[in-house]
């Protein structure tokens, strides 16, 4: 048994028996199986080695505010902790979100890699706030067999 589809993906076969996918959100088809966002393959490069780009489908984006909770910045500023250690904590798990949601938009076109992956990120109010956006080119690949 095959794993599920992303969202907004339904298999359909043509009269002929040939199977092929239907997307939803971008009201397109296609005839290979969309991946599920587990199995999209990220690069910082223009390309991916051992595989043919077989169709751009577009800029992915993923976006994360995060900020630093009254609690925890008060915490910090009667326990002594560092607010470097806290800044740091709170720029990671916005980069972790933001890379998730690029992926998450990914899969929901049909790509199984991301070309050109990149972050975009501020911290601001002092050290309270963190703006992560991630973003690359979704593509559909496939393996040569050379």
């Amino acid at each position: 048994m095959s794993a599920p589809l992303p969202p907004d993906w339904e298999e359909k076969t043509t009269t002929e028996g040939r199977v092929y996918y239907v997307n939803h959100t971008t009201h397109s088809t296609q005839w290979e199986r969309p991946a599920d966002a587990s199995e999209i393959i990220v690069t910082t490069g223009s390309d991916i080695a051992r595989h043919e780009i077989i169709k751009y489908l577009g800029i992915v984006r993923g976006i994360s505010v995060r900020m630093m909770t009254f609690k925890a910045s008060l915490s910090q500023t009667f326990s002594g902790g560092s607010r470097l250690t806290q800044s740091k904590e709170l720029s990671e798990a916005a980069r972790a979100e933001a890379h998730a949601l690029m992926v998450e938009h990914a899969a929901r076109l049909g790509a199984n890699a991301i070309i050109g992956m990149r972050y975009e990120s501020t911290l601001s109010d002092y050290n309270q706030v963190a703006d992560v956006l991630a973003y690359g080119t979704a593509v559909i690949v496939a393996r040569l067999t050379r």
